[in-house]
């Protein structure tokens, strides 16, 4: 294959390329916010966990200081019993003493339980703000989730008939062009550029005239400064001219 055929086939394989290239970028894109929201759910769901358990222990660290301080309370009654019933001074100084002593616990297991409610409530409160924020976030990084999967699958298709054309088109091209084309692709993002102007339109070196004599033949060359695959398309160029005013 030589001339115009050659030059558009593989216009149109760098084309093929780049859309490859764009859309694995894409996919690449989705499944990394895809990844990070599934993450993000995780530790939504970890520190809801968390926060429900810190909850749970306050609760139970409330009910053991009300079991305290109820035993203390009995204890205090059955000794102010026991003081009311003494039957000598010294009995009497000792079983007071111990009433002081144990009125004294219930005072400090009372202060006990007030903090132990106040950090109950605040654990609760926590907790309840926490699971209502995570029920909004959840939802809307599952209906991401959900829209990136789709994303993804739509396209995992265009690639594959992207891959499917390009098939197609190496079908039609030489093999030693290909090896050369392949060579130049994977240092430039554009291997393959119209002449506009007598000049190489990405690197803007003139072109010969010999050699634009031959692009303008149809033929293929490489850019002597570049080495981009230069070709000349008259229609192309009018384009670019008008666009320039």
């Amino acid at each position: 294959m030589t001339g115009k055929a050659l030059w558009q086939n593989l216009k149109i394989l760098a084309e093929c390329d780049h859309n490859i290239l764009s859309l694995e970028k894409q996919k690449r894109e989705a499944q990394k916010i895809f990844t990070t929201d599934q993450e993000l759910i995780q530790k939504l769901a970890i520190s809801i966990e968390e926060k429900k358990n810190r909850f749970r222990q306050e609760q139970k660290n409330v009910d053991l200081q009300e079991l305290q301080a109820h035993d203390l309370k009995i204890k205090e009654e059955a000794k102010r019993t026991q003081l009311a019933n003494v039957g000598s001074q010294k009995e009497y100084q000792a079983v007071r003493k111990e009433l002081d002593r144990v009125s004294r616990d219930r005072d400090e297991q009372e202060d006990a339980l007030l903090k132990a409610w106040h950090q109950l409530e605040t654990a609760q409160k926590s907790y309840e703000l926490e699971e209502k924020n995570s029920v909004g976030r959840t939802a809307d990084l599952t209906e991401d989730i959900q829209a990136k999967a789709a994303a993804v699958q739509t396209l995992e298709q265009q690639l594959v008939e992207l891959h499917a054309k390009r098939e197609t088109l190496v079908q039609t091209i030489p093999p030693e062009w290909l090896v050369r084309y392949d060579r130049m692709k994977h240092n430039v993002p554009d291997p393959i550029v119209p002449v506009i102007r007598s000049s190489c339109s990405s690197c803007f070196y003139a072109v010969l005239h010999q050699d634009l004599y031959k692009l303008k033949k149809s033929d293929i060359l490489p850019c002597r400064s570049c080495y981009r695959f230069l070709y000349y398309d008259q229609e192309e160029e009018k384009d670019v001219a008008k666009a320039a005013y």
